[in-house]
């Protein structure tokens, strides 16, 4: 037990809270009127911390109790990814088992697992959409996106990548031949026909944005939108390089300083992100030498099953990449916004891409060796097992460089030690004793660990706080000057340390 609770990911699970999770617990903890009114606000929709609000009811406001929550939807998460294995991709059972167990180490989708916010829950979300949306479930498609939006407001890009797929289907997929052809084709009785019925299946994309538009017209009169501060900084163009590795790990340049002394990528990283992108071509490969096929008047079998197969891998490059993409460029000339928690929803469509590929190797080795020319016997007695072997054997080489990754995750993602600090000032402290903290950062957290004490801002006016830090939570009248007059005593917190504070 000690062994999985300190060297495996499970040691996110009981980490003290960091800053982000302390501010997930005083917010889900007003009142539901409230919550929907301060998130309006802040920078979040309501729906995580409403649930939040429940589920501490239930189950208690331990960190492990909090972070419960998000590991459901990874396991429920988990559960979709299969479902759209088996039933979308019709991937066999044996391979979408090994294919279950690559999903659920994967780094970035792991570390959220154990953090008391909307970031599992919001892939959660994006990912029955795309599952609803592939079976043809109409309302189930309606309920995950319109929870999506009301659980991260990044997720409306899936919403434009969705209705953009919609809309390519208005045009015919028929190659014509001139102009006059194309405008009679589009004037049909039977293309008339095809364009209401599109339209009419084009309500399940425009229910959620009308269900969302009270929300947005709600935050638009509240929110105050006129400061431009942000704290993530802007990326290095060259970093759009690393993309495939940052989609699949989660990593977060700033966290090379552990590394190699600076900000960026090591060796390692390159190398994974190489073997990724190797993987994440062979779609496109394939694609194309069909394409070339179809061009010399060869027609592969099975060619209406590709066809649709590859409308689906299409969608996931859409699902993977232009969500972090769009925020990469809005990045560079506009307010940073290319941080890769806030893209996690694409994560499935990466993964999914990757065994794609992986399959498509595998059907490959398949096909060569079935045309190998007789006798064939040890070869004849692999062929029926070989793409499992192909799939063990690439999954297992990136599992292995994934593990790696996991490892140095955990030396260098770990959560600083709160409870012990706020434990040795509420063991000596008076009733009427107060808390200061040096750093608005600190305010949430010394709110959760050290319950009932009054907690205050030291020598910082509120006007220097930046809204980005949970200002929304921060009431004025918090931030203070003065030390208090003897006997009273301050504790006054300095990150990780505490000094006694009094005035005669």
């Amino acid at each position: 037990m000690t062994w999985l609770f300190t060297k495996t990911p499970l040691s996110f699970f009981v980490m003290d809270l960091w800053r982000d999770e302390a501010f997930s617990f005083v917010m889900a903890q007003q009142n539901i009127f409230d919550i929907i009114r301060t998130t309006a606000i802040d920078f979040n929709p309501p729906l995580y911390y409403i649930l939040l609000h429940y589920w501490m009811i239930l189950f208690g406001d331990s960190e492990i109790a909090m972070r419960s929550l998000s590991l459901v939807f990874y396991g429920l998460t988990l559960f979709i990814l299969y479902e759209i294995m088996t039933q979308v991709f019709r991937i066999p059972f044996k391979r979408s088992i090994f294919y279950f167990i690559f999903i659920a180490i994967n780094p970035f989708l792991l570390f959220y697992a154990f953090e008391a916010r909307m970031y599992t829950m919001v892939t959660f979300f994006v990912t029955l959409s795309y599952y609803a949306l592939w079976t043809n479930k109409k309302k189930l498609y309606v309920l995950a996106l319109i929870a999506s939006l009301y659980t991260h407001y990044f997720s409306v890009l899936i919403l434009g990548v969705q209705l953009f797929e919609h809309l390519l289907s208005f045009f015919p997929q028929e190659k014509q031949i001139g102009i006059l052809v194309k405008v009679y084709r589009y004037f049909t009785l039977s293309f008339l026909r095809k364009q209401l019925n599109l339209l009419a299946k084009s309500f399940q994309f425009l229910i959620p944005i009308l269900l969302f538009f009270p929300w947005a017209v709600y935050l638009l009169t509240v929110h105050d939108f006129g400061s431009g501060d942000f704290w993530i900084i802007v990326p290095p163009a060259k970093d759009i390089l690393y993309l495939p590795f940052v989609l699949y790990t989660g990593y977060e340049r700033v966290f090379g300083k552990y590394y190699h002394g600076e900000a960026g990528y090591t060796g390692f990283h390159s190398y994974l992100n190489i073997l990724l992108f190797l993987l994440l071509i062979i779609p496109i490969i394939r694609y194309l030498i069909l394409f070339i096929s179809s061009k010399i008047k060869f027609k592969p079998a099975n060619s209406q099953n590709h066809t649709v197969q590859n409308h689906k891998i299409f969608s996931l490059y859409l699902w993977a990449f232009v969500p972090p993409v769009m925020l990469f460029l809005i990045s560079l000339v506009s307010t940073p916004l290319y941080h890769p928690r806030y893209f996690i929803f694409a994560v499935p469509g990466l993964i999914l891409l990757l065994i794609t590929s992986v399959e498509i190797i595998a059907a490959w080795i398949d096909r060569g060796i079935m045309n190998i020319p007789k006798p064939r016997t040890i070869v004849q007695r692999i062929a029926p097992h070989s793409s499992i072997i192909v799939s063990f054997v690439v999954l297992t080489y990136i599992i292995s460089l994934t593990q790696q990754f996991n490892k140095l995750n955990i030396q260098y993602h770990y959560k600083r030690d709160v409870s012990s600090l706020y434990s040795e000032i509420m063991a000596i402290r008076s009733d009427d004793e107060p808390i200061y903290v040096t750093s608005e950062l600190d305010y949430h957290l010394a709110l959760y660990y050290a319950r009932n004490a009054e907690v205050f801002i030291f020598n910082k006016s509120y006007t220097e706080i930046p809204s980005y830090v949970g200002k929304v939570l921060i009431p004025r009248d918090a931030v203070i000057f003065t030390k208090p007059l003897y006997p009273l005593k301050a504790y006054v917190v300095f990150y990780n340390t505490f000094e006694i504070y009094s005035e005669i």
